[in-house]
């Protein structure tokens, strides 16, 4: 008789180990069952269930705090947080990324194209990217007007008309053929007076608007009910999804901007990918659909442009690419472009976002989202008067460095869509506040290298006031000019962007890496909104609020099963669920005055496919030349050393990673077969050195993707070895492109010593 397993089994775990019930009993006795000290609280939970593997206690409000009075968290983790401030800085920041993958079969190709391409076409950094890139069509020579004719709750049904109902979308011959479902449709006043609550009011009315936009829903035939204009309902045959005013006139369309791929397509991109073609995806604003860019049409610049866009010359031409598919036989790297919108304070306020929660208000039951206010008392530069109404962004993400420090400064932000139905309320925004091509040479920010705390090189705000601003290098005379040593110079053509010193002894520009700009404006005026989740209520008479980090052993065995085999990346128990699991025993067992809230924590993945784009590296290894030992077996045990130290005693949640902590483990386990190893990070941008330190929040912890596809055997260790994606900068008195953010220690070695954040290895 014989047996076979027919599946996998997932949700089986092994018993605790004797040397795991050693450690924890001495411990959990030494406590006498209570949790009182700090050190209580970091050791009870442990024998509270054989579920929790490790634990991390900390006291966030001390005791002290009044009964009478409502806890107030100035994180803004459990309250929320309403500031007013004046040192705001708003800009952009374009750039490309990319990511690696291989694949065994189709169905891998598939899953990539799904998670990690066409998932990014409903990231708000592409939406921003394709109003910024692809301009607005203009209809104001139609003098077209609004005719509305039903208008229910945020729901508003007409037509457009000039002397007649308009026909739009495939019936049109003018700019009303991009007047389809999910267009956005901008309409300004058709005399002196503004916009304010969906009604045309007198000019000057306090937080009336000039302007207002609208998408369109739905769009009955072809827009006009062959020229009638309403259907026999008396509805319009046009659907906005916002009230417009009668008359109201239509002056601009942004075309609607398709964030899936045919199935057509999708099986094309398949189809190249595996028989390891070249080639780009670009978006065909005229027929609504992305397109395939040939390898010999595609061009390699990372500039955008529409210029030849659909080039069939096979010239290489074609820049208008979103994402870009290169090979090297065996892995293929995915270079995608990218625009984020940046809000910083310079020393007033301090931001707090969670991207992974999403806050509701319990008395309407709607979503409400953290917002920056740009206030109405801003000047607008170009005519020296006030707004006169409040700008509104959403916040969409925090803003994370190389090295995986969250900095608490600034944080990403989008136009606000108030329906979060993917179209936005006003694209107008930025160059509302901006203006960023009157006087372009004036609407800079920028920002100057610094030396933090911990040895890490990052980025602050710098006066612009030092620049001499000019579009191209071609426009200063040197000889003319009588500039000082040292004058700072910035160039902001796309194909330069790049800061230069003058230097009085030779007469020459160099390069500088120490400075960077971006197109924005600085001292904003501005109201930063926090709202807090309700999922986390807080007692206000306790004394001591506990925040409890929770790793369970469910979690890290099916986390390291898909790290193995693949599929839907497992996800840690919620909040309450951690509440409702073990709140049973541990609270009886704390203090009456403290308060404990339960965390559950997160793998943080390094290295590997799986890992975050700026995460990824290859790990590049010289050989000893007089071993016998085959390329396999050395990459084979560079990977088990690697996890070897990454197993989980060995790290706490929030250590920081030193690569030469990790070198220094693989050279003893590999020695004498190996000479030496270092990491080169796989991203575009990211230079030699920008992984070797790198950060985790308070729930996460440490976990190695690497797998022997991440090692590269290599002869030496020369500037042409440890060439990443991007360039290695050897000198800076050569120009280079910067095609990436101006993250802290993107192009900038770090060094590992000198800091206070904690070390790895450090486990308890």
């Amino acid at each position: 008789m014989s047996l076979s397993l027919k599946s996998s089994i997932y949700n089986s775990a092994a018993t605790e180990s004797n040397d795991s019930i050693r450690e924890k009993a001495p411990q959990v006795y030494y406590s006498q069952n209570r949790m009182v000290t700090a050190e209580d609280y970091q050791v009870v939970p442990l024998g509270a269930s054989q579920e929790i593997i490790k634990v991390r206690s900390v006291n966030r409000a001390a005791s002290g705090i009044s009964r009478a009075k409502e806890i107030l968290d100035p994180t803004g983790a459990y309250s929320n947080v309403n500031i007013f401030a004046e040192d705001g800085i708003l800009y952009r920041e374009e750039k490309t990324n990319t990511f690696s993958f291989t694949f065994t079969n189709r169905n891998i190709i598939e899953s990539t194209i799904n998670s990690s391409v066409e998932a990014k076409l409903k990231e708000a950094y592409s939406r921003q990217f394709y109003y910024l890139k692809y301009s607005t069509k203009d209809v104001s020579s139609l003098s077209a007007t609004w005719n509305s004719s039903t208008t229910t709750t945020n729901t508003n049904t007409g037509f457009f008309t000039s002397g007649g109902a308009l026909v739009i979308g495939d019936f049109a011959t003018s700019n009303l053929k991009y007047a389809k479902p999910g267009a956005l449709i901008k309409f300004t006043s058709p005399d002196t007076r503004e916009f304010l609550n969906n009604t045309l009011v007198t000019a000057g009315t306090d937080n009336a608007e000039d302007r207002t936009w609208a998408k369109i829903g739905a769009v009955t035939g072809d827009g006009a009910n062959g020229g009638t204009g309403n259907l026999e309902s008396g509805l319009g045959p046009v659907t906005l999804s916002n009230i417009i005013p009668d008359g109201a006139s239509v002056s601009a369309i942004i075309p609607n901007l398709t964030t899936t791929f045919s199935s057509t397509l999708k099986t094309d991109l398949i189809d190249r990918i595996e028989a390891y073609e070249e080639f780009g995806i670009r978006y065909d604003v005229d027929s609504e659909e992305w397109k395939v860019i040939t390898a010999t049409n595609l061009s390699t610049s990372l500039v955008f442009s529409l210029s030849n866009a659909g080039s069939s010359a096979g010239t290489n031409l074609d820049a208008s690419w979103w994402f870009k598919f290169t090979n090297d036989g065996s892995t293929y790297t995915v270079t995608y472009r990218s625009l984020d919108y940046i809000f910083e304070s310079e020393g007033q306020n301090k931001f707090h976002y969670d991207s992974q929660e999403k806050i509701y208000d319990y008395k309407t039951g709607q979503s409400v989202k953290d917002t920056v206010k740009i206030l109405k008392t801003n000047s607008i530069v170009s005519t020296g008067n006030s707004i006169g109404y409040p700008i509104t962004w959403q916040i969409v993400d925090t803003v994370t460095e190389a090295d995986g420090y969250q900095d608490n400064r600034k944080v990403k932000i989008g136009f606000f869509d108030s329906d979060d139905d993917g179209v936005v309320d006003n694209p107008d925004i930025f160059d509302i506040v901006i203006e960023p091509d009157t006087t372009p040479t004036t609407k800079f920010v920028f920002f100057e290298k610094y030396i933090s705390y911990n040895n890490i090189a990052r980025y602050k705000p710098y006066a612009a006031t030092n620049f001499v601003v000019s579009l191209n290098e071609t426009d200063i005379n040197l000889t003319t000019g009588g500039y000082s040593d040292g004058q700072l110079f910035y160039f902001y053509d796309e194909d330069e962007d790049v800061v230069k010193k003058y230097s009085s002894s030779t007469g020459v520009l160099t390069t500088t890496t120490d400075y960077y700009a971006r197109r924005g404006r600085s001292s904003l005026s501005f109201q930063y909104k926090h709202h807090a989740g309700q999922e986390t209520r807080i007692d206000p008479a306790v004394s001591n609020i506990v925040d409890l980090y929770l790793l369970e052993r469910s979690y890290d065995n099916l986390y390291r099963i898909w790290l193995k085999d693949g599929g839907t990346e497992p996800t840690p128990a919620t909040p309450d669920q951690l509440r409702i699991s073990y709140s049973g025993t541990l609270n009886p067992l704390k203090s009456l005055s403290d308060h404990v809230v339960y965390h559950p924590v997160k793998y943080k993945i390094l290295f590997g496919t799986n890992a975050d784009e700026e995460l990824q590296c290859t790990f590049k290894v010289v050989k000893n030349p007089n071993t016998n030992i085959t390329d396999a077996i050395i990459k084979t045990r560079v990977i088990a050393a690697v996890n070897e130290f990454f197993a989980l005693d060995n790290w706490d949640f929030g250590d920081s990673f030193y690569f030469t902590e990790l070198a220094a483990y693989i050279h003893q386990q590999l020695a004498p077969d190996l000479l030496t190893v270092v990491i080169v990070p796989n991203q575009s941008g990211q230079s030699f050195g920008s992984l070797f330190q790198l950060a985790s929040a308070a729930d996460e912890i440490f976990i190695s993707g690497a797998t022997v596809s991440d090692v590269s055997i290599i002869t030496a260790l020369g500037a042409n070895q440890l060439e990443a994606s991007g360039t290695v900068v050897t000198s800076t008195s050569t120009t280079t492109t910067n095609t990436t953010t101006g993250s802290a220690v993107s192009g900038s070695t770090t060094s590992g010593s000198g800091s206070g954040t904690g070390s790895s290895g450090a486990g308890y």
